[in-house]
Parts: C-alpha cells; structure tokens; sequence
C-alpha cells in the first residue's frame, strides 16, 4: 500500500506536456495512443498512471537520458525500455545514459536476456553509458553487458554511485 501511495504523490507532480511529449516516467504519449504497464490505448483526456519499473527522462540540453529501474526488474521492462526509448521523439541514439539501478530490489534476467539487450541497444556504439549498479547480481549483470557491447565499440562504464558515474560524464554536480 505504501508504494502504492508513494507512486500516486509522484504522479500527481509528473508533467504531461502534449507539445514535446516527453515521458515522465508514469506515462509515454506517442502520436495518438499511450503506453502505460496496462498496455497501449488511445490517448484520451482522462489518463491513468500506472507505475513503470523502468522510467526514464531525456534531457536534450545535455544530451542525456536518465534511465532508473526500481523494484523487480524483469527483463521485458528492460525491452519495453529500449522500445520506448526508440520511439520517442526526443531521443537521438548519440546521447549519453546515465542508468540507475540502485532501487531495483529483485532482478529476473537471464545471461541470453542481456545477450539481446546488448545487442538491441537504441544507443550509438560511441555514445557514453554509465551504470550505477551497486549490488553484486546488478554489477555481475551489468558487467556481462558491458563486456558484449564492447565488441561494439560501446563505450560503457559500471559505478556503484552515481555521484561517480555523473563525474564520467561531466555532468556537474
């Protein structure tokens, strides 16, 4: 009940700007449907939010996407991610990422799982991608990955902090 509450306050203080159709983590508008937890539906004015276990938030100033994972990670939320990253509008696959994963309290991937997300990435090869992973599971995950998209010229980075990972990126503090 309390994670219930805790993603209703959040809701409540997302943006829901129909120009940029930016997505804030709760709801993703494309054109004229909307992608939530429940599935894809025609956007209407009454929206529901549902919580993502995946959010993410791209800022175009700084050539950044914020990614943060809470919660059970599976890995169709890390595919429903890179799917929705590709689709909108204010994603360019040369940005930076910066990926959160310090709340995810249960992970349910496979070794062939991150074989696909490796491979699937919506990023650039030469685009900078730090992940804060400070678990032994998460960073041993991570590190698989890493070690795939290194055959790609990707440059990715683990951290157990995201004070650190902001630092590789040049992103003041």
């Amino acid at each position: 009940m309390v994670g219930i509450k805790r993603a209703e306050r959040e809701a409540r203080k997302c943006h829901r700007c129909s120009r940029c159709l930016r997505f804030c983590g709760r709801l993703a508008t494309i054109g004229s449907a909307s992608i939530s937890g429940k599935g894809i539906r025609p956007a209407s004015p009454l929206r529901t939010l549902t919580p993502m276990p995946v959010t993410y938030h791209i800022d175009a100033s700084r050539k950044l996407v914020i990614s943060k994972a809470t919660g059970i990670l599976t890995a169709a939320d890390m595919f429903v991610h890179q799917a929705r990253l590709r689709s909108d509008p204010m994603f360019r696959p040369e940005y930076s990422q910066l990926a959160d994963f310090t709340e995810v309290t249960e992970v349910q991937v496979t070794a062939e799982d991150i074989r696909g997300l490796a491979t699937g990435s919506p990023f650039r090869a030469r685009a900078r991608r730090a992940l804060v992973v400070p678990r032994p599971v998460l960073f041993g995950l991570a590190r698989m990955f890493q070690a795939i998209t290194e055959g790609q010229d990707a440059e990715v980075r683990l951290f157990d902090n995201l004070a650190e990972a902001s630092r590789w990126l040049g992103l003041s503090p």
